[in-house]
């Protein structure tokens, strides 16, 4: 069913994606006119040049860029992981509860060290200790990117270190089923070791899919998040409580995507055949990247707001008249010293143009005939 797709070389990042996490060595026969700098591009677009580079070292085929990816990401794991730990080991010290979150978790399921590529470390704390928690990390050497004013503080220390240190899961911009289902995330959390908390494995689904979904339906997301999904899907088998994770994802009201993109994960990777109605939201997600599209972002805003010419006039209105409360989380510089506020307008039409994004907008309100693969979700 994959030769349906428009792209020839998504098909061959899916079965080499495919082979790493199900431990299968790849047939070279079905690689032999795979344009190798042509898939490494696509998988760069989607954080797996790691994994796929190693599911071709498998099969005997290594290029120089693939080689430089694994070693790229298995350093960087490497850095990540004792930096955390070292992070870690403070909020501990000063008796502050922790979660590691997403990818933190996610890439130690993978079959091998460094398959899973990460930008970044997240790590949720008791938010009553966000000041204490920006000194711990001014002490290890970081600098401050963000702080305060978001659900997230950003820190960074050389070379390669990102840590986004969370006081919620979500917070201000993001779904209002979210923001509600997970204001009291304490209450789910059970004690791991010292402070350090974990989720129940549902409870990971649960917020797993509801992170994938915020993603999904703003900008797009990713093959990269269908992969985390069955390796997920893989380690805990059939050991996962059903009926509770039904119940809790119903309640957040994103039980249609669940449960296409639970299907399309266990058939992509899997042994089943893929649908139609699979493959639509599959060239969605590889046209979409692991950090969505902008085009994308237009184009499921005004959907949101109604569609067609109407819902054309209220984007554009949201865009020219922004909320106060976003001002403070995009521009917290203008945010803070008001008296330039009557600038803003010209700062982002400028900073809009520059990056492209006023001719994208321009483009996506014209195109009423773009595809998202969100039919049924």
């Amino acid at each position: 069913m994959l030769e349906k797709m428009t792209s020839p070389v998504a098909c061959s990042l899916i079965y080499l994606c495919k082979c790493a996490v199900n431990r299968d060595v790849p047939d070279r026969e079905v690689l032999k006119s795979t344009d190798l700098d042509e898939l490494y591009g696509l998988a760069s677009r989607h954080m797996l040049a790691a994994i796929t580079g190693i599911a071709l070292q498998s099969a005997g085929i290594e290029t120089e860029k693939f080689k430089n990816a694994i070693s790229a990401s298995f350093w960087k794991t490497m850095i990540l992981n004792e930096e955390r730990a070292s992070v870690c080991d403070k909020l501990n010290e000063a008796g502050i509860w922790y979660l590691p979150l997403k990818g933190a978790i996610i890439k130690d399921w993978y079959p091998e060290f460094g398959m899973r590529e990460s930008a970044d470390c997240d790590i949720l704390f008791d938010k009553r200790y966000e000041d204490r928690v920006r000194d711990i990390m001014l002490d290890l050497g970081y600098t401050v990117e963000r702080y305060g004013g978001g659900h997230h503080d950003v820190y960074f220390k050389q070379p390669v270190t990102n840590m986004q240190m969370h006081v919620d899961l979500f917070g201000n911009g993001y779904a209002d089923n979210l923001n509600s289902y997970f204001a009291n995330v304490g209450d789910r959390l059970i004690t791991k070791s010292g402070y350090e908390m974990a989720f129940q494995p549902e409870d990971f689904y649960i917020y797993m899919i509801s992170h994938e979904w915020e993603h999904f339906q703003k900008s797009g997301t990713g093959l990269r998040s269908v992969l985390d999904t069955y390796v997920f899907l893989q380690h805990y088998d059939e050991t996962l409580n059903w009926d509770y994770i039904s119940e809790e994802i119903n309640s957040i009201g994103i039980r249609d995507f669940e449960a296409r993109n639970r299907v399309l994960a266990q058939r992509l990777f899997g042994p089943e055949d893929l649908t139609d109605r699979d493959l639509d939201l599959l060239e969605y997600l590889v046209s979409s990247g692991v950090h969505g599209t902008y085009s994308n972002r237009v184009h499921n805003d005004v959907q949101k707001l109604g569609g067609g010419f109407f819902g054309t006039v209220r984007y554009l209105i949201s865009r020219i008249f922004m909320p106060s409360d976003m001002v403070l989380r995009k521009y917290g510089f203008f945010a803070r010293h008001r008296i330039l506020l009557p600038l803003l307008p010209i700062y982002r039409l400028v900073r809009s143009f520059a990056r492209g994004n006023i001719q994208t907008e321009l483009r996506v309100l014209k195109d009423k005939k773009k595809k998202n693969g969100r039919q049924g979700t």
